[in-house]
Formats: C-alpha cells, structure tokens, sequence
C-alpha cells in the first residue's frame, strides 16, 4: 500500500480453521481450503469476515477478489458480489473439472459478466510439451512457469486476436530462490 499497489482480497481457509481448531480441540468437522466449497450461510459469514479483515488492514473495501486455489463458483460469484466485490479473478481453465467453476459455462481468457460480477479468468495458453497434469494442454499465464519465448508469444497472440485482457499469476513467493526447506 506504501508504495501505491493496488491491494484485493485473496482466501485460504487455513487460518480460520485452525483458530477453530484452538477453540475448540475436539472438533475433527470437515475442513476445506475453499470457500466455495461452503454452503451458506457459512460461506457468506467468512466471505464478511475476510471482508472485514481485509477493511481493517487496508484501510478501505475490496473490490476485487481472487479464491485461493482457483475454486470459484457462480454462488461464490452471488456472495462477493452482494459485499461490493465488482471483480473476481479465480477462474483457471486448467483447474475446471477440479473445482474452478465446475461444470458452469466460462469463457476461457475473456472477461464476462456473471452473476453481476466481472470475471477476469486467469489466462492461460496452450502447451505443446505433453503434460497429464495440464487440462487439454492449458498453462496459466504464470512468469515461473514460462519461458520469455513463452510469455511473449502469449502476449503476441493476444494481441493479434484483439484481447483485451491477459491476466496473470505471480505470488509474492515465485522470486524467492529458495536456500533451505524453510527458505
């Protein structure tokens, strides 16, 4: 924020669970990583707690939103949407099928309105190299997991396709060289 990025809203689970976890020791109840995941209303009292959260440590409301893990939903989609998030960014064609918007219609690297929310899908772009972990040769559009040749290639086709939009992944990890276990 200091230095004039613009900051949004992005879930793991992980935390509440294991405050949960301290609160109550005994409790072995189902656990995800995914919101949407949840049923309501339980999804949407986190979807307001993260909210909260992220409103106290930015110091204003979110207005973009990415699920951790790419596992999005149209329901997801209803409850951001219903908190001000005008954005969401956590459809990963190469993840449909395994919990990004499963079996709902989204088109693969363009922006839609769906469910009064802006989706902007991760892009991604086909890969020759066979890969089984890659669904029908999709890569997302990842600066770690791309060559420059590669990285500038998609930027080129899109181009010349008339994209509008490119979207891509980068943690704030990926330019870590790791020296240890624990970095």
């Amino acid at each position: 924020l200091d230095r004039g990025q613009d900051v949004q809203l992005h879930t793991h689970l992980n935390f509440y669970y294991y405050s949960r976890r301290m609160e109550a020791p005994g409790d072995l109840a189902r656990r995800t990583d995914n919101l949407a995941d949840l049923e309501p209303p339980l999804r949407g009292e986190l979807v307001d707690r993260a909210c909260e959260l992220f409103r106290r440590a930015a110091g204003y409301d979110a207005t973009a939103y990415r699920a951790g893990n790419w596992r999005g939903s149209r329901a997801l989609l209803r409850d951001l949407g219903a908190r001000g998030i005008v954005v969401d960014a956590s459809f990963n064609r190469n993840l449909q099928g395994r919990g990004s918007f499963d079996n709902e219609p989204v088109e693969v690297n363009a922006l839609q309105l769906i469910e009064g929310v802006w989706e902007l899908p991760i892009t991604v772009a086909r890969q020759r190299l066979p890969d089984p972990s890659l669904t029908d040769g999709l890569r997302p559009f990842d600066p770690v997991s791309l060559s420059c040749w590669e990285l500038r290639k998609v930027l080129d086709d899109a181009y010349a396709a008339g994209t509008t939009h490119i979207s891509a992944v980068f943690h704030s990890f990926s330019g870590v060289k790791a020296k240890d276990v624990q970095y």
